[in-house]
C-alpha cells in the first residue's frame, strides 16, 4: 500500500471537517442540555415552593381551626362552670335554709324531753308503792320510744325533703 500525499491531505482535512462537526454538534448539546437542566432545576424549584406554600397553608388553615375549637371549647367550659357556681349557690342556700328549719325543730324537741323529763321526775317521785313505780315505768318507756320515733320520722322526712330541694335547685340551672 502506498501513501499518497494528496489522498491523506484530502483524510486529514475530512478529518478535521469531521472533528469540526462533531465538536460544534456536542457543544451545542450541551448547551442545550444545561439550559434543559436549567430549565428542570427551576421546575423542581417553583414545585418544591408550591408544595411548601400548601403544606403551610394548611398547617395554618389547621392551626386556625384548631385555635377556633379551643375558644368554643373554653367558651363552654366557662359557661358550664358559672352555672355549677350558680347551683351551687342555689343549693347552699337552700341547705342554710334547710338546716335553720331542723335545728330549730331540734331545739324544740330537746326543750320538750327535758319539759318530759322533769314531768317523769315530778311523776316518779310521788310514788308511794313498787307496783306504782313499774307501772309508771312502763308508761314513760312507752311515751319516750313513741316520742323518738315520732322525732326520728319527722327528721327523715324533712331531711329527704332539704335533699330533693337541694337536686330541685342543682337542676334547674
Amino acid at each position: 500500500m502506498e501513501h499518497d500525499p494528496q489522498n491523506q491531505k484530502a483524510a486529514d482535512r475530512t478529518d478535521d471537517q469531521t472533528g469540526e462537526r462533531a465538536k460544534k454538534a456536542f457543544d451545542n448539546r450541551n448547551y442545550r442540555s444545561a439550559d434543559q437542566n436549567a430549565d428542570q432545576v427551576q421546575d423542581a424549584v417553583n414545585e418544591a415552593a408550591k408544595g411548601a406554600q400548601a403544606m403551610f397553608g394548611n398547617l395554618r388553615d389547621g392551626a386556625n381551626a384548631s385555635l377556633e375549637r379551643n375558644a368554643q371549647l373554653t367558651e363552654r367550659l366557662s359557661e358550664v362552670g358559672k352555672c355549677s357556681l350558680e347551683a351551687v349557690a342555689a343549693s347552699s342556700k337552700v341547705l342554710v335554709r334547710g338546716l335553720g328549719i331542723l335545728s330549730r325543730e331540734a331545739a324544740e324537741y330537746g326543750r320538750k324531753n327535758v319539759e318530759d323529763a322533769s314531768g317523769a321526775i315530778k311523776r316518779v317521785s310521788q310514788v308511794r308503792n313498787p307496783a306504782e313505780l313499774f307501772r309508771l315505768q312502763g308508761e314513760l318507756a312507752q311515751a319516750a320510744v313513741h316520742n323518738a320515733v315520732g322525732y326520728s320520722t319527722r327528721m327523715s322526712e324533712a331531711m329527704v325533703g332539704l335533699a330533693g330541694e337541694m337536686a330541685g335547685a342543682i337542676a334547674k340551672r
